[in-house]
């Protein structure tokens, strides 16, 4: 069954961090800007193809056409974010997220999106 929702996160999703917060190591990374689905867009979940996401620290809102997150980045990259429909953990690198997502009770293929 398709799901159609937001990434994430990322963080971007939610990308999103896998604690609240900062784990004290170093900067938060800047993961502010668009994103393309390059990966993973379809197939037990459908992800949007675009999504944007913007920063204030640790903390980060991804907005897609389908739905929005809030989550949380750590200093090494790793985040995680929830939905209405579920969460996603996952990890940017060099302006590359790539999350697992569980989203209406369904374990999503992973998802890679990168900066435009």
């Amino acid at each position: 069954m398709h799901r159609k929702f937001v990434f994430l996160m990322s963080a971007m999703v939610t990308l999103l961090a896998g604690a609240c917060g900062s784990d004290g190591g170093g900067d938060i990374p800047n993961i502010a800007g668009n994103y393309l689905c390059t990966s993973g867009c379809s197939g037990t979940c459908v992800f949007d193809t675009e999504v944007s996401i913007t920063q204030d620290g640790e903390n980060f809102i991804i907005e897609g056409t389908s739905s929005n997150g809030l989550g949380t980045i750590n200093s090494d990259g790793a985040f995680d974010f929830s939905l209405e429909t579920g969460n996603c953990e996952g990890q940017f690198v060099g302006g590359t997220a790539i999350a697992s997502c569980d989203l209406d009770g369904e374990n999503c293929q992973q998802v890679t999106y990168k900066r435009q």
